[in-house]
């Protein structure tokens, strides 16, 4: 995140520790506006999935923030998850992404389309992440009047495994167990990786080779079911494994 300025990287670690103190689903929509100061848009909403072996939706809930009602249910009684290119783009590995991309990768159904914009829905993005152990995905939607800049991902990347987390947590979901704690390396590396530093500057701060330090990633990882290292962040932090002093 070196591209943000003093105040947006300020305002990003306070949208993190926001996350962490997220108790219901009205703090969640305060968390969602308060993003408005780093990402413009109009419209959001937030939706929570769990897949069975199959790859099959087995459950879901939607928290709506701001988009119209009328569609929503239109969304929700004609199953237009099940055709939706945003959708469908998203869960495949729930990184931020821009609807427009979506749509020229997967095509733009056409009467779904003209449904939304009759809405004021053309355009957006989407983030979210996903906890592997128990194929629990999120989807924050955030639909925009105008052109989504490219700028954003990076910021809807960094925040997405903190907002899936409290995300989790105020719609009952318990955070997946942990098989073993981190150990005093592992929460140190972390603390590191929280505070920007790559695998190279972290062996260098340490005395340990790159090597040493990608074995601990990897078994943190693991423990904290995590598919990335932003998301095993987002998670230590939530536990109090670590800090964001």
């Amino acid at each position: 995140m070196k591209q943000l300025t003093r105040q947006e990287s300020l305002a990003l670690l306070e949208l993190v520790e926001a996350a962490r103190r997220c108790s219901d689903v009205a703090d969640f929509n305060q968390l969602i506006c308060s993003l408005g100061g780093l990402v413009s848009f109009d419209k959001a909403a937030c939706g929570i999935a769990r897949f069975n072996v199959a790859g099959e939706m087995d459950a879901r809930k939607i928290v709506n923030i701001s988009y119209p009602e009328e569609w929503l249910s239109m969304y929700e009684e004609r199953g237009f998850a099940v055709i939706d290119p945003v959708v469908k783009a998203h869960f495949s590995d729930c990184s931020s992404k821009i609807w427009s991309n979506s749509y020229r990768l997967l095509g733009r159904p056409a009467h779904f389309v003209s449904l939304a914009e009759d809405f004021g829905i053309a355009d957006g993005y989407t983030f979210g992440a996903v906890s592997p152990t128990d194929s629990t995905a999120t989807i924050f939607s955030l639909c925009v009047d105008k052109s989504p800049a490219q700028r954003a991902l990076a910021i809807l990347d960094f925040i997405g495994p903190h907002f899936h987390e409290a995300f989790r947590r105020v719609v009952s979901l318990p955070p997946s167990p942990l098989p073993f704690p981190l150990t005093a390396r592992e929460r140190e590396i972390f603390q590191w990786i929280a505070k920007g530093k790559n695998t190279w500057e972290i062996s260098v701060i340490l005395g340990i080779s790159e090597r040493t330090v990608k074995f601990h990633v990897s078994l943190a990882m693991q423990k904290l079911d995590a598919v990335t290292r932003a998301h095993a962040v987002a998670i230590a932090i939530t536990r109090g494994f670590i800090s964001i002093d």
